[in-house]
């Protein structure tokens, strides 16, 4: 272990050396840029009138300055270390990771003026005007843009011109919707997204064929007001026979005919014509056909509940979407490929309808899965292997129900009582789960599976740990409930859990004494834990894109109650203050807390999170403190890393764990991309815990209004994490800024005495980031 931490530490050494030659050789020329040629040092916008967005601008610049990280252009300097004139490592590898410097080009200068004037035009202003100037210092250069829009041109009128008028109330009655609008700049970007608006509206409403090419503008200026007047024009079908009544082409309106699922389709099979038509079955389920061949995979009921695409539907691509979203929350096929073709007989109905026919075919994953696991694990700071052994079955009863079994044990080191502490935890245990995609309930919800999607949820987990202070079995059993709910809303509700806690030995005398008779003594006795939670997550990021986002948790958990009432009204045997359920006193509770993060995405390799926490737990009637694995605590690679996980707190008389019942934390973090798989971090993290009763023997513990603020530690560092892609490897070094624990005037660290290493810095290892 030591040899580890001698490699981190010089691992930590070299990555800051790295930046500090960054910072002295960045900052003069790149030894590669060619004679009487200049460093493109800076791109600098000026923007009369400040009418368009800066950052919309920049992403038309064609010739970009090198990164700077904190201000340095670490990978210039690194491709700067490299010889162009040699191949082998180090030197490509130092051109790999580095950048190879930009050199103002005059000629890329006229072409970004240029795009600047054409996207200016895009967003209406017409009579803009764009000028660039170059300033020469040294060698370098920096190139200024002088941009003035001028007035732009307004949309004055909105009118519809329709070929096929049988389509005109679809489109007018949703204008509603348009994202055109009198008065609005003339925007042709916002006007290519009334197109494309405006087909999916005709896809919602039966119209399969039709296209935005369909759909074209044309725009009237009206001379010396910067004014336009704006026409749709919606052209006429381009197949088919001309309408002798109107005597143009109409747009077909279809609606579903035939669905034909195939639940067991084999890709290889069909483009080789090798499959056995012999052995299909067909069964019909409320009109729609579902052919397997060889054997029933899953129950037709199952799929009928997740799709939207029925027999005499009028076709709406919303159904599709649905359907495609809902089979793949199954997690049991491979590859779902949805089709649509006109019915061989297509021939209108008395409405003029024309029929369509949809054809799904799903390709279904290996069922039946074993997998071996060797895992690196960090439990609050606490370094370990894991290993995992795992069956999984994705269709246990052929009604996509999924059934999971783990046996597990693991080792644990490296204790935070001190660096060099070597005790040790093992832990053995054993976890099921079985899911199914619907409520387990005594009557039908049908719509509600389609539209949200729920799973209930059936779990048992039995784990035997033994630490240095103590052995503890902990075994659960629960039973609820999992759905999707609007837009980036997902719930969790969980009726029934039941925790079990079971102290086998005590291996610390000194542990033992601590524990006895204070507040810890009935977090480290048997207990039980009824509990009913409920959580909401709120998640709007979407992957792939590069935007701003926001992650919110609620989580609500209620304990004891039904037990307690229970014992109340059959008067049931008071032993020692508390009702007992199978001899083992049981907890009663209130838990609530809040999780609050924001992303704030400044580009690709840069951004910004902000995180909040507070939480609370409340125990009364029969019991008079929290579950010890119920409480909250502080410190850690997750948490204020400037502490060691449970080692910050209150009350400075704490030998053991720190534990609380009410939790403030706030954190902060700017994170950037450095090379080749290393982003580096700066962060500060804020936040205490407190008791909700006073004890006398815990009196700085307990939380008041008016100095809570006064209780807050704050540290702050910076880190570096190496992403493999599958994992990320973090180790963050933070410092103390303020100690709660130290006397009245000298908490702030820095103006009240030398800082040390041993006392004041604190390095922590992490997988993943922390938040």
């Amino acid at each position: 272990m030591k040899a580890i931490f001698k490699i981190s530490y010089g691992c930590i050494f070299n990555i800051s050396t790295l930046l500090i030659l960054g910072l002295m050789i960045s900052c003069s020329p790149s030894r590669y840029v060619p004679e009487n040629s200049f460093l493109l040092n800076k791109n600098k916008l000026i923007i009369e009138q400040k009418k368009i967005d800066k950052s919309d601008l920049e992403a038309y610049l064609l010739q970009k300055p090198n990164k700077r990280i904190l201000g340095i252009r670490l990978n210039l300097f690194y491709y700067n270390l490299s010889n162009i004139n040699k191949t082998r490592w180090p030197h490509s590898w130092l051109r790999k990771i580095g950048e190879e410097p930009v050199v103002y080009d005059p000629f890329l200068t006229n072409r970004t003026r240029e795009q600047f004037k054409i996207y200016l035009e895009n967003k209406g202003y017409y009579d803009a005007r764009v000028r660039d100037s170059v300033r020469f210092k040294k060698d370098n250069a920096k190139v200024i843009y002088r941009i003035k829009p001028g007035e732009p041109l307004r949309i004055r009128n909105i009118r519809y011109l329709f070929e096929d008028t049988g389509i005109v109330s679809v489109i007018l009655n949703d204008t509603v919707n348009s994202l055109i609008d009198k008065g609005m700049l003339f925007d042709k970007e916002k006007l290519q997204n009334e197109r494309i608006r405006l087909e999916e509206l005709m896809k919602q409403n039966g119209y399969y064929g039709f296209s935005k090419e369909y759909i074209y503008f044309n725009a009237e200026v009206v001379n010396d007001r910067n004014l336009v007047d704006l026409t749709f024009v919606i052209k006429e079908y381009v197949e088919g026979e001309i309408n002798r009544r109107s005597m143009v082409r109409h747009h077909k309106k279809y609606k579903i005919n035939d669905v034909i699922f195939y639940p067991n389709y084999n890709p290889y099979e069909a483009l080789t014509n090798s499959a056995d038509h012999r052995n299909q079955d067909t069964i019909i389920h409320d009109g729609t056909k579902f052919i397997y061949r060889n054997k029933v995979n899953i129950k037709p009921q199952v799929i009928y509940n997740h799709h939207y695409i029925l027999p005499d539907k009028t076709y709406d691509i919303r159904d599709y979407n649905k359907t495609y979203r809902n089979l793949s929350s199954l997690g049991l096929f491979r590859f779902i490929n949805i089709h649509y073709s006109e019915s061989p007989d297509a021939k209108t109905d008395s409405s003029g309808i024309y029929p369509l026919d949809c054809q799904v075919e799903l390709t279904p994953k290996n069922i039946q899965s074993y997998q071996h696991e060797i895992v690196g694990t960090n439990s609050y700071g606490d370094l370990g292997v894991r290993y995992n052994l795992l069956y999984q079955n994705l269709n246990l009863f052929r009604g996509a129900e999924t059934f999971n079994l783990k046996f597990t044990g693991a080792f644990e080191a490296l204790r935070y009582s001190g660096i060099t502490d070597l005790s040790r935890t093992f832990e053995l245990g054993t976890e099921t789960r079985f899911e199914i995609p619907k409520f387990f309930l005594p009557f039908r919800m049908t719509e509600f599976v389609k539209k949200y999607s729920p799973k209930t949820v059936f779990a048992l987990a039995l784990n035997h740990r033994i630490e240095k202070q103590y052995v503890r079995t902990f075994a659960n059993a629960s039973y609820g409930y999992t759905w999707r709910g609007a837009r980036y809303l997902r719930h969790t509700l969980f009726p029934f859990e039941l925790n079990f806690v079971q102290v086998d030995e005590y291996r610390s005398k000194d542990f033992l004494e601590i524990v006895d008779s204070t507040f810890l003594e009935y977090s480290f006795t048997d207990h039980l834990v009824g509990v009913s939670r409920y959580t909401a997550e709120f998640n709007t990021q979407e992957i792939g894109k590069i935007r701003d986002f926001v992650f919110i948790r609620l989580n609500l958990e209620l304990a004891g109650n039904s037990l307690y009432f229970i014992n109340k009204l059959t008067d049931s045997r008071v032993v020692e203050g508390s009702y007992r359920l199978f001899d083992v006193r049981f907890s009663q509770y209130a838990r609530a807390d809040l999780e609050f993060k924001y992303f704030r995405v400044i580009n690709s390799r840069n951004t910004m999170v902000y995180r909040g926490f507070a939480g609370v737990g409340y125990p009364y009637a029969n019991a008079n403190s929290m579950p010890f694995e119920k409480k909250y605590f502080v410190g850690g690679p997750n948490s204020i890393r400037a502490w060691n996980a449970y080692s910050l707190g209150p009350d400075s008389e704490e030998k053991y764990e720190n534990t609380g019942d009410i939790k403030l934390e706030f954190n902060m973090e700017y994170r950037f991309k450095l090379f080749w798989k290393l982003e580096g971090a700066l962060f500060m993290d804020a936040g205490n815990i407190w008791d909700i009763y006073y004890q006398e023997s815990r009196a700085d513990a307990f939380f008041k209004w008016d100095r809570f603020l006064t209780d807050f530690a704050i540290g702050t560092g910076f880190g570096t994490r190496f992403d493999f892609s599958i994992f990320l490897l973090r180790i963050d070094i933070a410092m103390k800024m303020r100690d709660p624990l130290a006397p009245a005037g000298e908490r702030l660290i820095l103006t009240s005495r030398k800082l040390t290493f041993s006392d004041d810095f604190t390095v922590q290892f992490g997988i993943g980031y922390p938040f």
